[in-house]
């Protein structure tokens, strides 16, 4: 029992000791925390004038090609050698040649046709001059024999001569009159007959002419110079009219037709260009007018990047299962190219980047791409604090933006995301040298 009572001393003391320390504790004091301002990189937004750009890929393809068909039937006599893929053949090289024995032959008997007409068409006209000469000889006679009737007639009736004599010349006269008559008809169906003879020396010479035609179609020579792309014929082997015996491209010029996004040429492409009304023609002619690209074609071997210069010559159709317009280029003597710069040849089918640019457009205000935010801009205001700003986007160039509206020249944008972004959050602007060089270099 004394034990228990012991412990209430002790309860009483720490009683007392906890009143005490209450009673006599000082207020809390409140201390003022100092706002945390956030770094960031900014740049001043540049006005600029802007380089359009876009690029694409495509295949090299000949500026011209040309498929040797076979016109005739027959069997191949002779060809080129060598005449096999990737040749190199000149303008006029002989190609081919299919028996032309038939032909030639057939050329002569038309030529042997041709001069028999033409002798039968001179002798008709010396059968002329003969018969025209005997005519003026016996209308003389004729004369003659009228005169000479006269004569006996008047003796006749004065009683000096008989009556049988008289009839006797008489029948003279109409013996005369009547070779007369023979050499006049004559002469009347001459022309006749010299125009039959002339419409068989037209036929003729037509024929001979379709007889030559058909043997120069026996000889196939290169049309301009080439490379060949394919052959399937051979020396002895026998080929009917329309095959195809080889196929050849342009060695001068090479075509890629690059497929480049719609909405990378909007700033290449005239509106008038896809106006329902205008014609090809007008288009065409105002290409050089309207459009002023410059193209650059790249290909990677390893890690060598080759370039060569080439030059806008037309657009193309819209692929309609990619959206991509088709943009052809032109590279003018692609295998003379390499002469200097030891580069390999443009050659067909090699696949290649296009890259284009184009006319400056005047006085952009551009950003880079990471400064768009949901198409805002985080700008830094007059007292260094957040302002998440909407923005119109014009267009997007590659990893830059073009600003319509919304922000204005010389004001800071930031060029990075924060998170968080808040509006009136204290920053501290740093200058984002990096890509003010980078915007400077896009004049």
């Amino acid at each position: 029992m004394f034990k228990k009572l012991l412990i209430i001393p002790g309860i009483a003391l720490g009683v007392f000791a906890m009143m005490y320390l209450v009673g006599t504790r000082q207020q809390p004091r409140q201390v003022t925390v100092a706002e945390r301002a956030t770094t960031v990189k900014y740049i001043q937004v540049p006005q600029i004038d802007l380089i359009p750009r876009a690029s694409g890929y495509g295949y090299v393809q000949p500026g011209k090609t040309w498929e040797a068909v076979a016109e005739v039937s027959g069997r191949i006599t002779q060809m080129r050698e060598p005449l096999k893929k990737g040749d190199f053949v000149s303008a006029d090289d002989l190609l081919f040649q299919i028996e032309p024995d038939s032909s030639r032959l057939l050329v002569q008997q038309y030529e042997a046709d041709i001069l028999n007409t033409q002798a039968q068409l001179a002798e008709l006209n010396q059968v002329e001059k003969e018969t025209l000469r005997k005519l003026e000889t016996e209308k003389k006679a004729l004369e003659i024999n009228r005169d000479e009737l006269q004569r006996q007639q008047k003796l006749a009736d004065e009683g000096i001569i008989a009556q049988s004599q008289l009839d006797k010349e008489k029948l003279n006269l109409l013996a005369r009159m009547n070779t007369v008559e023979n050499y006049i008809g004559s002469l009347d169906r001459l022309p006749s007959q010299r125009k039959a003879l002339e419409a068989t020396l037209k036929s003729q010479t037509m024929r001979k002419e379709d007889a030559e035609i058909v043997l120069d179609k026996t000889t196939i020579f290169a049309p301009f110079p080439a490379r060949v792309t394919e052959v399937s014929a051979e020396v002895g082997q026998a080929v009917s009219a329309g095959k195809v015996l080889t196929k050849l491209g342009s060695i001068d010029l090479v075509e890629i037709e690059a497929q480049i996004p719609g909405f990378q040429l909007r700033n290449f492409v005239p509106r008038w260009m896809f106006a329902p009304n205008t014609n090809s023609t007008s288009r065409s002619k105002n290409y050089q007018d309207d459009i002023d690209l410059q193209a650059i074609i790249l290909r990677k071997e390893g890690d060598h990047i080759i370039k060569w210069k080439g030059r806008f010559i037309r657009f193309s159709e819209t692929d309609p299962r990619t959206g991509t317009m088709g943009v052809v280029i032109a590279v003018d003597n692609p295998y003379s190219q390499n002469s200097k710069k030891r580069r390999p040849p443009l050659e067909r089918n090699m696949y290649v980047e296009v890259q284009l640019s184009g006319k400056p457009l005047a006085k952009k205000k551009v950003v880079p791409r990471t400064a768009i935010h949901e198409n805002k801009l985080y700008v830094v205001n007059s007292k260094n604090r957040l302002e998440r700003r909407p923005v119109i986007i014009e267009f997007f160039q590659g990893n830059l933006a073009v600003i319509d509206s919304g922000v204005k020249r010389g004001e800071k944008v930031i060029t990075h995301d924060i998170v968080p972004a808040i509006d009136g959050m204290l920053l501290k602007p740093e200058e984002d040298t990096k890509i003010k060089n980078i915007l400077s270099g896009k004049r």
